[in-house]
């Protein structure tokens, strides 16, 4: 059992995520019975160094929700890993995936970037905090914009405003998830008035429309508004709670 312990430790490679006790972190570079160990610790929440020396025997290979959860966090501190040199740099532009918040003349946004380089900084979405306004496929002039430390709040302030549209971010596909279709801004969707009726309203994504959508009396389809107040009428003609 020893022997096949160590056989699969040897097996680790640089880029690889480990656990090492309770912090997350990456092989560095790995040799015959010992192994180097860099990067953003990330119960630290801090970049402390490429190659630290460790035993083999204490690593553990981290499950694919925490790498992926890891390599966000990496992301997200600036840093970007080179495989081939095994050392972690600071990263020249905001990489694909991370969270980027910035101002854009006096307006404060933050987004997930899907490209950046020295001309554009190209996002799959957009939140403008000052409106809570969701935006998709945006790009900006490099140089227009100034960069905004990535504090916490401003996290969930985002977070929170995707969820306003029925989004959240799958950190492990890389992608956004819509957990309850919402219709696009201007189109028409479905709810059950105090009449137990089914009525119908136009989404302009403000205060009325988010509050039943957030209280699931919201519907894309009269189909689907229509089949809940079958299920409502069939309860209280049989005496049971809606």
């Amino acid at each position: 059992m020893k022997e096949f312990q160590n056989w699969l430790i040897s097996g680790l490679a640089s880029g690889d995520v480990v656990r090492w006790g309770t912090l997350l972190c990456t092989v560095t570079q790995s040799v015959p019975g010992l192994m180097y160990v860099g990067g953003i610790w990330r119960s630290h929440d801090r970049f402390l160094a490429n190659k630290i020396k460790v035993d083999p025997e204490s690593l553990k290979l981290a499950t694919q929700e925490e790498e992926a959860e890891y390599w966000e966090f990496v992301r997200n501190k600036g840093f970007e890993y080179n495989v081939q040199l095994g050392l972690f740099s600071p990263a020249k532009y905001p990489l694909p995936g991370s969270r980027f918040f910035f101002m854009d003349g006096d307006k404060l946004f933050g987004g997930r970037v899907r490209s950046a380089d020295a001309k554009t900084i190209s996002f799959i979405y957009t939140v403008h905090f000052n409106t809570g306004m969701v935006s998709f496929n945006e790009s900006y002039p490099t140089k227009s914009i100034i960069a905004c430390r990535s504090l916490k709040n401003l996290a969930v302030r985002m977070d929170a405003a995707l969820a306003e549209f029925g989004l959240t971010w799958n950190t492990a596909e890389g992608c956004l998830y819509r957990v309850k279709e919402r219709v696009p801004k201007g189109e028409t969707y479905y709810y059950l008035s105090d009449c137990f009726v089914v009525s119908q309203a136009t989404d302009n994504y403000a205060k009325v429309a988010n509050t039943r959508y957030r209280n699931d009396n919201y519907f894309a389809t009269k189909k689907d508004a229509e089949q809940l107040l079958l299920e409502i009428r069939e309860k209280i003609q049989k005496g049971s709670k809606v």
